[in-house]
């Protein structure tokens, strides 16, 4: 299922923030949109989810690529 997928994709993206060290407010953001994400899905609204989980997606991205980025 196409938001099972999306919703895996942030959470490994969220993992590989953390695992780097990435700023943990942005994955707190990442982890609120992941949420908010699993609660629209619950509520049958699933376009809400998946932007969501691209928010979240995106979040985990930043602080990844800023913690991975020659300073």
């Amino acid at each position: 299922e196409l938001v099972a997928i999306d919703r895996e994709i942030a959470a490994i993206q969220i993992a590989d923030a953390v695992a780097v060290g990435g700023s943990p407010t942005r994955i707190a953001k990442a982890n609120t949109y992941l949420a908010q994400g699993d609660s629209y899905v619950a509520q049958g609204k699933y376009t809400t989810a998946i932007n969501r989980y691209q928010l979240a997606w995106q979040e985990a991205y930043a602080a990844w690529i800023a913690a991975t980025m020659p300073k």
